[in-house]
C-alpha cells in the first residue's frame, strides 16, 4: 500500500509542476486568457472520457493561440484474467491552434493501474503500476459565440500494455467545453 501512495504523490507532483509552468507562461505573455470546463470522449485522454480544465492564451488577432489542458478520468473496475481495480487517468496536454480552427497538440496521460493477481494456490497479491501514454493529436476546433467550443481530434496512440506488449491504436475524439469566469 505504501508504494501506491508514492505513485499517487509522484503523479500529483508532475501535474502540479506542469500547471505551474504553463501558468508562468500566461504571466510572461500579454495574451488574454480564457478558461473552460469540458467533457471529452475518446480523444487524447487514453481513456474513454475525461473532464477537463482548458486555458487558452489568445493573442489580439485571435487567429492563432496556445492552450493547455488538465483533466481527470476514472474507469470502474473491469473483469478479466485478474480482478482489476478502478483506474485513474490524468491527461495533460498543450495545444496550438492556427487559422482559428486547425489544432495541433501533444500530451501525456499518466495513469494508475492496480491489479489483483491470483496464483494457482488461491493466493492473491495486489500490484500498482504508474503508466504513461504519450499522445499527439491533430484536430478541428470551432468556438461558438466566445462561450463554448467544440472540437474533433484524431489521436494516434502508442503505449506499453501491462504484459509489456507494444500497442498501437487511434481514436477520433470529441470535446465540448463551456467558458467559465470573465
Amino acid at each position: 500500500m505504501g508504494e501506491n501512495i508514492k505513485i499517487v504523490r509522484m503523479t500529483l507532483k508532475v501535474m502540479l509542476l506542469s500547471i505551474c509552468l504553463l501558468g508562468g507562461f500566461s504571466l510572461a505573455t500579454k495574451a488574454q486568457s480564457k478558461n473552460y470546463l469540458g467533457l471529452e470522449v475518446f480523444g487524447n485522454t487514453g481513456s474513454y472520457y475525461s473532464f477537463n480544465f482548458v486555458k487558452d492564451f489568445v493573442e489580439a488577432d485571435r487567429k492563432s493561440f496556445l492552450s493547455y489542458r488538465a483533466g481527470l478520468s476514472i474507469l470502474p473496475a473491469q473483469q478479466g484474467f485478474s480482478e482489476r481495480y478502478t483506474e485513474f487517468y490524468f491527461p495533460l496536454s498543450v495545444h496550438y491552434t492556427i487559422w482559428k480552427h486547425l489544432e495541433f497538440g501533444m500530451g501525456v496521460t499518466p495513469y494508475i493501474e492496480r491489479d489483483l493477481e491470483f496464483s494457482d494456490n488461491g493466493e492473491f497479491s495486489e500490484k500498482a503500476f504508474l503508466r504513461t501514454i504519450v499522445i499527439p493529436s491533430i484536430g478541428y476546433r470551432n468556438d461558438i459565440k466566445e462561450q463554448w467550443f467544440f472540437k474533433v481530434t484524431f489521436t494516434p496512440l502508442h503505449y506499453t500494455a501491462p504484459d509489456n506488449n507494444d500497442l498501437f491504436n487511434a481514436f477520433i475524439g470529441l470535446m465540448l467545453a463551456k467558458r467559465i469566469g470573465g
